[in-house]
């Protein structure tokens, strides 16, 4: 739990320099035994953004219960990862809501940041 929190306040630190969304990319694999739960990746970059400028993806896995709203425009987004690990919901760790605009929010199972 310790890390989790960890790991979701330091995402909420360096998201401050990658605000405006990129892409967003929604996917599952399809195949002969069914379907494996939907993937999310989403890309967040700087303003104004210029080509070799660093980048923030965010790549969440086992998403469930996912709403997106009006994604037009250019904004800031202020995105809130809460661990809930504790509610002891099957599959389900983290809940993710862009707060500032609503324009999306869902559960997963684990996520991971990285800067390119």
């Amino acid at each position: 739990m310790k890390n989790s929190n960890r790991k979701t306040s330091d995402f909420h630190h360096k998201q401050m320099e990658f605000g405006f969304l990129q892409s967003i990319n929604l996917f599952r694999n399809i195949n002969d035994d069914g379907c494996s739960e939907y993937s999310l990746n989403i890309t967040l970059c700087g303003y104004p953004y210029y080509e070799g400028n660093q980048k923030l993806i965010l790549n969440f896995w086992g998403v469930k219960d996912i709403e997106i709203g009006d994604l037009n425009g250019l904004l800031k987004l202020l995105i809130y990862i809460t661990d809930i690990s504790e509610d002891q919901m099957e599959g389900i760790n983290y809940r993710v809501k862009e707060d500032e605009y609503q324009l999306f929010s869902f559960y997963c199972e684990t996520f991971e940041y990285e800067i390119i």
